[in-house]
Formats: C-alpha cells, sequence, structure tokens
C-alpha cells in the first residue's frame, strides 16, 4: 500500500508539472490580447489551469476564414466614426492589425 500511495503522489507530480507546462506553452504562443480577460487583479494568470483556457480560446476566439479577414479590413475603415475616442479608436486598431497579420494579410 505504500508503494501504491507513492506511485500516486508521483503521478500527482507528474500532473502538475505538466499542467504548468501546458499552460506556460499557451501563454507564450498566444497574444496576450485572447486571454486578457482571465487576468486576476491579485493573482494575475497563476490561478488559470491549462484546461480553463484553452476552453476561454476555444468560446471567444475562433479562427478566422480568409473572408472574414477581408471583410475587418473593410470594417477597420469604420472604427473612426463608431469609436467614443480616439484610445478606443486605437486599441481596436490594433487587434484588427494583429488579426490581419496572424492571417498574413498587410
Amino acid at each position: 500500500m505504500e508503494a501504491a500511495h507513492r506511485i500516486l503522489i508521483k503521478d500527482h507530480t507528474i500532473y502538475l508539472a505538466s499542467e504548468k507546462a501546458v499552460a506556460k506553452f499557451i501563454w507564450d504562443g498566444v497574444e496576450e490580447t485572447y486571454y486578457k480577460d482571465l487576468e486576476d487583479p491579485t493573482t494575475f494568470y497563476n490561478s488559470v489551469s491549462a484546461q480553463a483556457l484553452l476552453t476561454h480560446l476555444r468560446i471567444n476566439c475562433g479562427g478566422m476564414e480568409p473572408e472574414d479577414l477581408v471583410g475587418l479590413q473593410t470594417a477597420m475603415n469604420g472604427y473612426y466614426q463608431d469609436c467614443d475616442g480616439v484610445p478606443e479608436y486605437i486599441n481596436k486598431l490594433k487587434k484588427a492589425r494583429i488579426k490581419l497579420e496572424q492571417g498574413g494579410l498587410p
């Protein structure tokens, strides 16, 4: 029973290490813009599991088709009229620029 208990402890340690590694891999590979909603003022992103991060990204950040990217370029022309202020306009343009770069468009 002691050997079985030691194996369970070792398995749990491996699980925790792999959880941290997967989460770090996602944090490093994805722009912060897409997971900023998960930030906690006290713990930042330390309490967010890799599974929660993947679920958030799957729900909120679906991939864009080439047609959507062309539509995004058209929508960018109307951002100036729709925004309440210059900072909001700049933030919208930054987000759109990131999406266009990821889609391979200028």
